[in-house]
């Protein structure tokens, strides 16, 4: 018996789902149960993700295997794999560190959000033709379940009967607030989850009527905890990480004239520059640090895509209006003046109990010129509901929200729960959604330029017949750039009104700037100093190594929203690696490793110089 949770138990008839989960209409015996408890587990909820299992999923990697027995290679033909593996482990620590921090916001967003009861103790199971109340934590694939009004079924059924009056409380799958269930012989297996009514799912609350099903989904293995509780460390192969596994190849074909020591250490190189600094984990925590933020001003949110949705909203609709007011920069700035202390903020509406349509009307009186009206169904307009009939719209909007005081449906279907119907905070929530936006767009930006920048340096030297340091390269983005990019992740939220994310042209034009004022100010640089000269280039290359490293701290600088001051951590982490960096280089014990010579004062000063020409383009892009 081998049972697989992603099978389309809708799809097939009773008869089919008898037969896959190998039971029979007397029930399952003892001795089955007890193998297939056995090979399952308890039926009980996965807690917070361990240390030890995040280290272990990590080190599953296959990258990080490669990059292991690389460095065992080259350790064993050479001196520099200890140094690899050092630097491996320093990656493979803030990667883990990355994991446990986002499990642990997923976890209490999650759960805080949805408000779903625990699931019965003990449920009732046929086993060996006898009807008997077991512990829920018991239960197993294949066992009969007796579901009635009043029930929290422990774990996803398939109906198998149905009295005519079964329903069911599904809201937390994004469903009308109550759900007709029927045990219909099969639907389309392209049904979504919400639209199956011949499914029941662990966490919903039976509101009426009574049924018999098949548990076809126990523990991690049912829709609820597969969807909001499992980790979704799943690396992917986009057309990013093609580009960069077709340079890295490239360069090491044609290192392979030097040798292949040193084109497995640079290869190896670029392959841990790469993998040190997951983006999609950074982005994923960033959301939930939203989240986080958001649950501290006691404003719930459903999912951490709905940080992205509220940091493109551009207008407001209110049911059961149909237009929508447009939320320019002027109503932001009004309602930001009228923002006090959330916890003593006034209605805008005179009344708790103002209808939805009065809501609206006082929105625009608070306001010294009406805005703009636009229709409801613009591709960034925030619906509000409050209404078990809003439902209908609500479900469909691009983000919808609503308020505490809603029934309880309404507020497990919409995107955003507000502590109160005051726009004020939907402000707090936009404003800060789009700090959280602009956060991220900044950290991929200086992601983007320095792995960038690594990769056009790397391939012009070895086009250009250079010999490169590979572990500069390692130090420059397995090291510095991971404690760089912390400094994004703990930024405070200035007071400013930020914009919607920009234009896809816009970020690609700061992006090239950016890339053409490191690398320019890179290459420039090494030209100068080298001027074919054979015995200058270990100086130039150093000069070119400590000028690009430079330029990773001024373009964090530059792209911090907040003074220095105030988020002193940026400031300390440069000068801490900037420190590291003078010690690598000015200290001969390190010059063996690193491939570098010391620098006179004359040349620090021309690489710092040079390497603030990152901060004049940052400066331009903001003027324009």
């Amino acid at each position: 018996y081998a049972h697989r949770p992603d099978q389309p138990w809708h799809y097939w008839d009773t008869n089919q789902v008898v037969a896959k989960l190998e039971t029979t209409e007397q029930g399952l015996s003892y001795v089955i149960a007890r193998k297939r408890l056995r090979n399952k587990g308890r039926n009980i909820f996965p807690k917070d993700p361990k240390l030890l299992d995040l280290l272990r999923e990590t080190c599953y990697d296959a990258r990080v295997w490669g990059i292991a027995l690389a460095a065992i290679v080259l350790q064993w033909s050479g001196e520099w794999g200890w140094v690899i593996l050092l630097a491996l482990g320093f990656s493979i620590s803030f990667v883990v560190a990355v994991k446990y921090w986002i499990g642990q916001l997923r976890q209490k967003a999650t759960l805080a959000r949805w408000h779903i009861p625990k699931p019965d103790p003990t449920a009732i199971v046929l086993r060996d033709q006898e009807w008997m109340e077991l512990s829920s934590r018991l239960l197993v694939p294949g066992d009969f379940l007796l579901v009635q009004a009043g029930d929290h079924p422990p774990a996803d059924v398939r109906l198998l009967s149905a009295s005519p009056d079964l329903c069911a409380d599904e809201t937390m799958l994004g469903n009308s607030a109550i759900a007709a269930k029927q045990a219909e012989s099969a639907l389309d297996i392209a049904t979504p989850p919400r639209q199956r009514t011949n499914m029941i799912y662990a966490g919903c609350e039976i509101t009426a009527g009574y049924g018999t099903g098949l548990v076809v989904g126990t523990a991690k293995d049912t829709y609820w905890q597969s969807q909001l509780l499992q980790p979704q460390f799943v690396p992917r192969f986009n057309r990013e990480s093609a580009m960069v596994a077709a340079i890295t190849t490239a360069v090491g074909i044609f290192a392979l004239s030097k040798g292949w020591f040193y084109s497995l250490l640079l290869v190896t190189g670029l392959v841990l520059a790469y993998w040190a600094v997951p983006r999609e984990l950074l982005a994923e925590l960033i959301q939930y640090l939203g989240i986080k933020f958001l649950a501290q001003r006691r404003i719930a949110v459903s999912d951490r895509r709905v940080i992205t949705k509220l940091a493109r909203v551009d207008s407001l609709a209110i049911l059961p209006s149909q237009t929508a007011v447009k939320l320019d920069h002027r109503l932001f700035s009004q309602l930001r003046m009228q923002l006090t202390n959330p916890d003593n903020m006034e209605l805008i509406a005179p009344q708790p109990e103002a209808p939805a349509e009065e809501l609206a009307d006082d929105l625009v009186e608070e306001l010294d010129e009406a805005p703009e009206p636009v229709p409801a169904t613009t591709q960034a307009t925030a619906i509000y509901g409050s209404e078990i009939a809003d439902l209908e719209y609500l479900t469909s909007a691009f983000l919808s929200f609503s308020d505490r005081r809603s029934p309880v449906p309404v507020q497990r279907s919409v995107d955003l729960v507000l502590p109160r119907p005051d726009l004020r905070y939907l402000y707090m929530a936009i404003t800060a959604c789009r700090h959280m936006g602009d956060r991220l767009h900044r950290l991929h930006l200086f992601l983007a330029t320095t792995i960038s920048g690594i990769l056009i340096l790397v391939t012009a030297a070895t086009i250009a017949g250079v010999p490169l340091a590979p572990l500069q390269i390692i130090w420059l983005a397995a090291i510095a750039s991971p404690v760089l990019c912390s400094c994004f992740l703990i930024e405070p939220i200035s007071a400013d009104i930020p914009k919607p994310p920009r234009a896809n042209n816009r970020s690609f034009l700061a992006l090239a700037i950016a890339i053409l004022a490191t690398t320019g100010s890179t290459l420039a640089l090494f030209i100068l100093k080298h001027q074919g000269q054979p015995e200058a280039l270990v100086s130039a290359r150093t000069m070119a190594f400590t000028t690009f490293f430079l330029s990773q701290g001024f373009h964090a600088i530059a792209l911090s929203r907040t003074g220095l001051l105030e988020h002193w951590i940026l400031p300390l982490s440069v000068a801490g690696l900037a420190t590291a960096q003078i010690v690598l280089i000015q200290f001969a014990v390190f010059a063996d490793v690193m491939g570098t010579v010391p620098l006179s004062m004359a040349d620090w000063l021309i690489v710092t110089f040079a390497a603030t020409s990152v901060l004049w383009a940052q400066e331009i892009m903001r003027q324009t």
